[in-house]
């Protein structure tokens, strides 16, 4: 496998260049490890082995710590500076441990093991809300298949209870709190899936299938026909997608589907539209939130019924009175993006970091 352009072979880790210096990723670096022992060639796993070292590394390993068992987001960090770490490094290192357990070798998995068993217990610790939606599914995903690969039945039924939590707090809408996200929402199925995909409960299995195919749903409904592009109003977006520098989300949701983690007929419900229409969804009953989009040839225009509350940099909404417009600018030979926001001090999209949600944080 050729390994990306920003691998950094003196630390073994994903690095990217910001102003203030280089900067190297433990999620990002975590994901390059599995991607590695899927390939699986002896040259792979070897490399596998040294970046699987660098990012476990990165956890924090001092039992009287508040933040044991999390990760450092990045190599330079000082401090845990994002709780939700942890949940990303694991969701790349359970499912390996699981389908491939011969591939590492026997030091690495007990060294693996091990984090994964300290890294459970932060999650359990933690134990984010319902309507978080990105990362209680990644909590769930994580306690219910790493509870079956530790051989660990209470972290095991936490998940699987978590689970059905969740599947009946959102059934009660239609779709998830954190709505429309097109960053979070394909991760979210690809989570579903790989939870169904999984784990050997029964229950859990049919939950995450039938939640998998939903938001697969709510996603393709959302994509303009003629642009390809997901439309809003977005429960959360980063910079790439708002000014749709990343390939168009049809992509993203195709390769869903081949890898089987979301249904063959999403294709007809993202293709097969034709003409104007518009999608309403219900995103939080109990706070009367309606997501709505409006689909043209030439624009899309998404619109929520009210702003979202529960955590002010973690959710972008647009109120009632306010809208999320794109349209197809053919001269620019791009998708454009119209949002009503409001600048602070007069700052505008900025470089940082950590995570590029932090960019939108401050408009």
């Amino acid at each position: 496998m050729q390994l990306p352009s920003e691998f950094d072979h003196s630390v073994n880790m994903v690095a990217h260049a910001e102003e203030n210096g280089i900067f190297h990723s433990v999620v990002r670096s975590a994901a390059l490890a599995e991607a590695l022992v899927r390939e699986g060639s002896p040259a792979d796993l070897e490399t596998a082995e040294k970046v699987i070292a660098s990012v476990l590394s990165c956890q924090v390993t001092e039992p009287e710590d508040q933040h044991f068992g999390n990760f450092l987001w990045e190599l330079e960090s000082e401090v845990v500076e994002d709780l939700n770490a942890v949940q990303f490094v694991l969701f790349r290192f359970i499912p390996l441990l699981i389908e491939f357990p011969d591939r590492l070798s026997a030091g690495a998995t007990r060294t693996i093991r091990n984090a994964i068993r300290v890294g459970l217990d932060a999650i359990s610790r933690i134990d984010v809300h319902l309507l978080y939606t990105n990362i209680v599914l990644k909590d769930i995903c994580n306690s219910c298949l790493g509870g079956e690969l530790l051989g660990d039945s209470n972290k095991a039924e936490r998940g699987y209870a978590k689970m059905q939590a969740w599947f009946d707090r959102t059934r009660r809408s239609g779709i998830p709190t954190e709505y429309n996200s097109p960053p979070y929402t394909s991760l979210a199925i690809e989570v579903l899936g790989r939870l169904a995909a999984t784990t050997t409960h029964d229950q859990t299995t049919a939950l995450a299938t039938l939640a998998a195919a939903r938001l697969a749903v709510s996603a393709a409904l959302r994509i303009n026909p003629e642009t390809g592009r997901w439309a809003g109003p977005f429960g959360r977006a980063y910079r790439e997608t708002v000014l749709a520098d990343d390939p168009p989300e049809t992509e993203r949701l195709e390769e869903l589907i081949e890898a089987g983690l979301a249904p063959e007929w999403v294709r007809d419900v993202m293709h097969r539209r034709t003409g104007p229409h518009d999608v309403l969804e219900t995103s939080d009953i109990d706070t009367e939130t309606v997501v709505s989009t409006h689909h043209s040839r030439s624009f899309s225009l998404g619109v929520a019924s009210r702003e979202l509350s529960t955590q002010s940099n973690r959710f972008i909404a647009m109120q009632s009175q306010a809208f999320d417009l794109r349209y197809a600018a053919p001269k620019l030979g791009r998708v454009a993006t119209v949002t009503t926001r409001y600048l602070q001090d007069h700052m505008w999209l900025e470089k940082f970091q950590t995570t590029p949600s932090r960019a939108w944080d401050q408009v």
